[in-house]
C-alpha cells in the first residue's frame, strides 16, 4: 500500500475537514490531496522516477506536508534535512542520499549559491525567490498532476532519515 492512501482515505471520508492550517492558509483534505498529486506529477515530469530520492529543507509550513505526500503519491523517497544544519551538512545528506531534487526555502538560497559546487548534481526547487532553482509554484501546475498514487509494495522505501548519531 502506498502511504498516500492515508490522505486519499481522509479526502473521501472528510471532504470538508481541514487537513492543513497555518495562519490564514487553510486546505481541506481534498485540496491537500490535489496539491500533493500535482507535486508528485511535476516531480516525475522533472525526471524523477519511482524510488528516487527527494530531499527537502524547509521551515515549518504546509509545504513540508505537501512535499512529503507529493513524494508518497509519486513513489519517491522522502529525505528530510534538518533545517538547523549548516549548508555543507545539507549538501552531504543530499549527495549521500542520491537525491535527484532538493526542495528548499529561500532562506537557504545564499548558502546554496555560495556552495554551488556542492549542489551541482541536484535539481533545486525554491519556495520563494532562488537563482538557479525552479519555483515551487511550478510543482503545483495541474497539467501534470497524477490522477492517482503510484502503486507501491509494502516493503518499498518511502523515507530516508539521517540522524546526528546521538540516538544510540
Amino acid at each position: 500500500m502506498n502511504s498516500f492512501a492515508f490522505l486519499e482515505k481522509s479526502a473521501r471520508h472528510q471532504p470538508h475537514g481541514l487537513a492543513l492550517v497555518q495562519g490564514d492558509e487553510r486546505y481541506t483534505y481534498p485540496e491537500f490531496r490535489d496539491r500533493a498529486l500535482a507535486i508528485g506529477g511535476n516531480l516525475l515530469a522533472m525526471g524523477c522516477r519511482k524510488g528516487d530520492r527527494v530531499a527537502f529543507c524547509l521551515a515549518n509550513s504546509p509545504r513540508i506536508m505537501e512535499v512529503i505526500f507529493g513524494c508518497f503519491a509519486a513513489g519517491l523517497v522522502v529525505v528530510p534535512v534538518n533545517a538547523r544544519l549548516h549548508v555543507r551538512e545539507m549538501a552531504y545528506i543530499v549527495s549521500d542520499s542520491g537525491a535527484k531534487v532538493l526542495v528548499h526555502g529561500a532562506e537557504y538560497q545564499d548558502g546554496i549559491t555560495d556552495n554551488a559546487d556542492l549542489f551541482a548534481a541536484v535539481q533545486r526547487v525554491c519556495i520563494g525567490e532562488g537563482a538557479g532553482a525552479t519555483g515551487f509554484d511550478s510543482l503545483l501546475e495541474p497539467g501534470r498532476a497524477l490522477s492517482a498514487a503510484v502503486k507501491a509494495a509494502p516493503e518499498e522505501l518511502c523515507w530516508l532519515f539521517y540522524t546526528s548519531g546521538t540516538t544510540g
